[in-house]
């Protein structure tokens, strides 16, 4: 009786480890991203996402409170390169003809859920400007974190969903380890002229 429990409660096992333990991601888009979405290999390397997936320019609305310039930048897991832990990152960026007009955006943009509720919200240091996180853990226990920084006329909003493998069963990342990834991609992508 034992032997029969035992067995298959070895190969669940066994066949669940070998699964969860191979590597995450998918074959690469063959892609290549424009300046604005390009990312240095160290901070690829960081945030396991090498597989650019896509750039989206987005037409700018007739508004007066519209950004002059709206664009995201997606990026994934390129199978067999990026690790066991489930990562995808992107960012939205705009840039508007005022510092006033950015800071109105920001402040309305950062109230609005960026991630699923129920979710935090808290202000982060370390930026030239104001900058806020809105974090959760969403059902499936894929972390979600938006970092919304504002720079001059610039805002640029980061989203990681992550999860991370341990031995049978997945986790959600650490909010900090999430944030830090985050706040990496953020000053990278301010550091340009866009």
């Amino acid at each position: 009786m034992v032997v029969a429990v035992a067995v298959p409660a070895l190969a669940w096992g066994v066949v669940t480890y070998r699964s969860g333990h191979a590597p995450k991601g998918t074959p690469a888009s063959g892609q290549t991203p424009p300046a604005v979405c390009e990312l240095p290999e160290s901070v690829l390397a960081q945030t396991r996402t090498h597989n650019f997936r896509e750039f989206e320019l987005f037409d700018a609305a007739p508004d007066r409170n519209a950004p002059d310039l709206d664009f995201s930048c997606d990026w994934d897991q390129l199978a067999g390169a990026d690790g066991i832990d489930s990562r995808a990152i992107g960012w939205r960026a705009y840039r508007f003809d005022s510092a006033d007009r950015a800071l109105r955006y920001f402040e309305m943009h950062r109230e609005m859920p960026s991630v699923l509720p129920p979710f935090e919200i808290r202000s982060v240091d370390g930026f030239p400007g104001p900058a806020s996180c809105q974090r959760t853990v969403d059902k499936s226990g894929t972390t979600e974190v938006a970092l919304t920084v504002l720079d001059r006329n610039r805002i640029v909003v980061v989203r990681i969903d992550a999860e991370d493998q341990h031995f049978l069963w997945t986790r959600p990342t650490p909010f900090t380890t999430a944030e830090a990834l985050t706040a990496l991609v953020a000053r990278e992508v301010l550091q340009r002229t866009w």
